[in-house]
C-alpha cells in the first residue's frame, strides 16, 4: 500500500488555483516503511513549512530522489541528508561552522573540507548521469555570444549603477544579499530598457537574437527569460507563442503539442517552460538572460535534451560585456564547482568559492 501526499492546492484545466484536500495530518500520525520524496532538493531550507512537515513524518526508511541535489550553498545538503540519514551530518550549526568559510558581515564566501563531507555521504547515495544511463542522446554544445551594449543601453546601465554604488557609500554595512536585490534593475537594463520604462533605446539582445533566428536555417529555437513581461515583447517582436506563468494549463498544453507539430520558428519560455514538459522539435536554444542558480538552467536545456530528441542541441547564451551578465556567469560556475566538489572522486580542491561577495559586486560597479 502506498500513500500520495500533495500540495494544498492545484490548478485546474482553465489555470485556475483550486483548494484540495490533502492526506498530510493523516499522514504524520501513521507509521511509514519508507517514504519518498521527489525532487527531495525542496526540503534543502529547514526552515520552511515543507521541510518541517516531511521530516516530521515517522518512518523507517527515507529514499531522496533528485537531478541537482546541491543547487545554492553546501548547507542545504545538510538539510537534505539529515531527511534520508538523520544526524549523518551532526547538528546544522556545527556542520555550518566546519565547513563555511565567512567574511566579516557573515557572508559565506567559500567552503572547507569537501573532502570529508564526501567521504561521509558516499555509502548513502547513488548518482547517476544522463550521459551514463541515455547514451543514445545527442551530445549538446555549448556557446557564449558575448555582446556589446550600445550607447543608449550603457546611459541607463551607468545611472543605476551609480545609484547603486551611492546605496553602498551611504551604508557600509549593507550586505550582499540587499544589493542583489538592486542588482536586478541591472539584468533588466541589459535585456531591454523597456523593463524599466525607457523606451526608444534599441535591445542589443533582442537584435542578437533576431540575427540567430534568420541564419538558424530551418533549425527551431526555444528562447528562455526570467522576465515574462520581456517574453511578451518579444512574442510581439517576432510573433511567436509565449509560454509564461499566466497561460492555463489547457493553452499551454495546446501551445506546446503545435510548436512540437508544425513549423513555427521560435518559442518564447519564462521559467514556467523549464519543468516538465518536452520541446524535443528544437534543436537550439537561447539563455536570454541567466538566473543565478545553474540548476534552472539544466531545466530549461532539459526541455529539449530528452528522449525524442535527434539532432545536436546547440545551447546558446547571451551575455554583455563588463555588465551583470559577467558577475552571474561568475556565480553559476562557482556552483557547479561546489556541485563537482561533493559528489565527483576526482575533485582537486580542499576550498571552494561560493556565494557572491560584496567584493564580486564592487568590483562590477567599478566597471564602466
Amino acid at each position: 500500500n502506498y500513500e500520495l501526499i500533495i500540495p494544498r492546492r492545484r490548478q485546474d484545466e482553465d489555470g485556475e488555483w483550486e483548494h484540495i484536500p490533502t492526506p498530510e495530518d493523516g499522514a504524520r500520525a501513521r507509521k511509514w516503511d519508507l517514504v519518498i520524496p521527489d525532487e527531495i532538493t525542496k526540503l534543502k531550507n529547514y526552515t520552511t513549512q515543507t521541510a518541517k512537515t516531511v521530516k516530521r513524518l515517522s518512518r523507517i526508511y527515507s529514499l531522496g530522489l533528485s537531478g541537482a541535489p546541491i543547487e545554492n550553498r553546501l548547507d542545504d545538503l545538510h538539510s537534505i541528508v539529515d531527511f534520508v540519514m538523520p544526524g549523518l551530518l551532526g547538528p546544522g550549526w556545527l556542520f555550518h561552522q566546519e565547513h563555511c568559510i565567512l567574511n566579516r558581515y557573515g557572508g559565506v564566501v567559500g567552503y572547507r573540507g569537501i573532502d570529508s563531507v564526501r567521504e561521509r555521504i558516499a555509502p548513502h547515495y547513488l548518482r547517476r548521469t544522463k550521459d551514463k544511463v541515455l547514451t543514445e542522446l545527442p551530445p549538446k554544445t555549448y556557446t557564449d555570444v558575448w555582446l556589446e551594449m550600445n550607447h543608449g543601453e550603457w546611459a541607463v546601465y551607468g545611472v543605476i549603477v551609480r545609484q547603486i554604488r551611492q546605496a553602498i557609500k551611504e551604508n557600509p554595512k549593507l550586505k550582499a544579499a540587499n544589493i542583489l536585490t538592486e542588482i536586478l534593475r541591472l539584468k533588466q537594463c541589459v535585456d531591454d530598457t523597456r523593463l524599466l520604462g525607457e523606451t526608444g533605446i534599441a535591445s542589443s539582445k533582442m537584435e542578437a537574437l533576431r540575427d540567430i533566428l534568420e541564419a538558424s536555417e530551418g533549425h527551431k529555437i526555444v528562447a528562455f527569460t526570467q522576465f515574462a513581461e520581456w517574453a511578451t515583447l518579444l512574442g510581439e517582436e517576432f510573433d511567436a507563442p509565449v509560454l509564461k506563468g499566466s497561460v492555463s494549463a489547457k493553452a499551454r498544453a495546446a501551445m506546446i503539442s503545435q510548436f512540437q507539430q508544425d513549423d513555427s520558428p521560435l518559442l518564447i519560455c519564462t521559467e514556467a517552460g523549464a519543468y516538465a514538459i518536452t520541446l524535443t522539435a528544437a534543436d537550439i536554444i537561447i539563455h536570454l538572460d541567466q538566473p543565478w542558480n545553474p540548476a534552472v538552467l539544466r531545466q530549461r536545456e532539459d526541455r529539449l535534451h530528452r528522449l525524442g530528441q535527434k539532432g545536436n542541441v546547440q545551447v546558446v547564451s547571451f551575455i554583455a560585456r563588463r555588465t551583470v551578465d559577467e558577475l552571474v556567469r561568475k556565480i553559476i560556475h562557482r556552483k557547479l564547482k561546489l556541485l563537482r566538489e561533493v559528489f565527483q572522486e576526482d575533485a582537486e580542491d580542499t576550498m571552494v568559492g561560493q556565494a557572491v561577495t560584496r567584493a564580486d559586486i564592487i568590483s562590477l560597479l567599478g566597471g564602466k
